[in-house]
């Protein structure tokens, strides 16, 4: 709780938007303390002898002990031994979401993006016969490495929502003609990976970033306020847009295919996909929905891609 307070009197009830740079810089430092207090926190439910080591895999090029991190575990042994295997961080989360949550928070393992010990990701399906199917091929596109994310790391292209338009409801039975009511929102978030975080004064962030390792998540519904994307897919293409993320090598043909699922601000369609995000939104979010904001959507308007 001590922890949880600092941070809401720094960046909440003291915090001054409109205040001068040294207010701003003093912050942020602040702010890297209390980040690296709660990892240590975090580590301490760990065992002792598996504490430094994931310190500097979070801390990669920079020397946890120095001015950066301070970084000093605590002499006192972890509680958790019983539960550890190989990963004990991995453990620790997992006994906390089965075991240690009340149950009424409603929060459980997600199967689509999360890996448990011992797990790999699958390779994409042969064939797509259920819903099965397209949740292997959602993990296994979601993979650090797979091409899509690799070779596109613009910084407007982290957050896609994906529309998969259906011709049946979930009985299976055919839709009539213009019924979209029951197409399919995901949204795309990319993760990427930071050797660390520590880039305040010395680093740049790119020298830190490693695009080799940046995965993806796939999120039933909307998340993110700014999209940097819309992404539109009949549900019968969903195996060749797997495999084109898979395979995505950044040539100007696979560039103008990508645009092809995407919906760029040349597309004469851009407003009416907008408003029918948007109308979804509303329903699905209630009172809790606003406006997307579109500050980040992809900026160029490319002309002639589709033709």
């Amino acid at each position: 709780y001590p922890l949880l307070e600092r941070i809401y009197y720094a960046l909440v009830a003291g915090f001054d938007v409109f205040g001068n740079y040294y207010h701003q810089v003093a912050v942020r430092l602040y702010m890297d303390l209390l980040r690296i207090e709660g990892e240590s926190f975090f580590l301490d439910f760990l065992p002792q002898e598996s504490r430094e080591g994931l310190m500097a895999s979070w801390y990669k090029g920079v020397d946890i002990h120095g001015r950066h991190v301070h970084y000093h575990g605590a002499q006192m042994p972890g509680g958790w031994q019983p539960l550890l295997g190989q990963e004990p961080k991995r453990s620790f989360l997992e006994e906390l979401i089965a075991n240690r949550f009340d149950k009424q928070c409603g929060i459980s393992i997600d199967e689509v993006n999360y890996t448990k010990e011992g797990d790999t990701y699958p390779s994409l399906p042969s064939q797509y016969k259920c819903l099965k199917d397209y949740i292997t091929a959602f993990k296994a596109v979601s993979q650090p490495g797979t091409a899509l994310f690799k070779e596109i790391v613009n910084y407007n292209a982290n957050v896609a929502h994906i529309r998969v338009r259906v011709d049946e409801d979930e009985h299976g039975q055919p839709l009539a003609p213009g019924d979209d009511s029951h197409d399919v929102i995901i949204s795309l978030v990319v993760n990427r990976w930071h050797d660390n975080v520590t880039f305040f004064f010395d680093f740049r962030e790119e020298n830190v970033l490693n695009h080799s390792l940046d995965k993806a998540d796939f999120l039933a519904g909307y998340i993110g306020s700014y999209p940097n994307v819309f992404m539109d897919v009949h549900i019968d293409e969903l195996p060749e847009f797997f495999e084109f993320m898979r395979t995505y090598d950044g040539s100007p043909e696979a560039e103008k295919r990508l645009w092809t699922y995407c919906v760029n601000r040349a597309d004469p369609t851009f407003w009416e996909s907008y408003d029918w995000m948007q109308k979804r939104f509303d329903k699905v979010a209630g009172d809790k929905a606003g406006l997307f904001d579109l500050n980040r959507y992809y900026y160029l308007a490319l002309d002639g891609l589709q033709e």
